[in-house]
């Protein structure tokens, strides 16, 4: 696995950005990278009423006890990767995340790692981004389905990926969170999959 500083990037976008038209000149699908975000890998009982509120005291939010859901709160996203296992991307110091949460669950059962180095986020979103997702993952993408602050774990291109719906403004775009080994790969494969689409290569809003 490459690891890398947190905060490094893994594509190193145009700082302007880049626009690639496709047939007709059209840019249907836009992505962004969002680099500058802590991952933390949480495992814990949720049955343990000091675990969750000892959680909850840090970020502000219990993480989820129903499979596939996000908690989010304005500066974390809390990710439901197993019954007693979560990711939480925020955009807070991870260093100070960490030692916020291990001051608080101390004396409790829980595993806390950092992966910030060795993670990013991949955003696409437009008009096409679900086809070009189901064009090669076997996940339903249907807004019926997969709705906001839903998240998956599955393959796309070869590659394990977290998967998260989110809202942008009128928009509906999903996040990839990825190792950073996997993730030239997989901008590789979907910018190929975009070609006849057009897509826009944007710096991210805000993390």
């Amino acid at each position: 696995m490459i690891t890398q500083l947190p905060g490094q990037s893994a594509l190193d976008f145009p700082l302007k950005g880049a626009v690639v038209p496709g047939v007709g000149g059209r840019t249907d699908v836009w992505f962004e990278e969002h680099a500058a975000l802590a991952h933390l890998n949480l495992r814990g009982n949720l049955e343990d009423g000091g675990f969750t509120a000892s959680v909850t005291g840090v970020l502000g939010i219990a993480p989820p006890g129903v499979p596939n859901r996000v908690a989010r709160t304005g500066d974390a996203c809390i990710h439901w990767l197993s019954p007693d296992e979560w990711l939480i991307v925020s955009t807070l110091p991870a260093a100070v995340t960490e030692r916020e949460l291990v001051v608080s669950l101390a004396g409790q059962h829980y595993a806390l790692v950092d992966l910030s180095g060795g993670q990013t986020v991949l955003r696409i979103g437009g008009l096409r981004a679900r086809d070009i997702l189901a064009s090669d993952c076997t996940l339903d993408f249907h807004p019926r389905v997969f709705r906001h602050d839903h998240c998956r774990q599955s393959q796309l291109a070869g590659a394990p990926v977290l998967i998260r719906r989110v809202e942008e403004l009128d928009d509906i775009a999903f996040d990839l969170i990825i190792r950073r080994s996997f993730c030239r790969h997989l901008f590789d494969w979907l910018t190929d999959a975009a070609r006849e689409t057009g897509y826009i290569l944007r710096a991210p809003k805000c993390e």
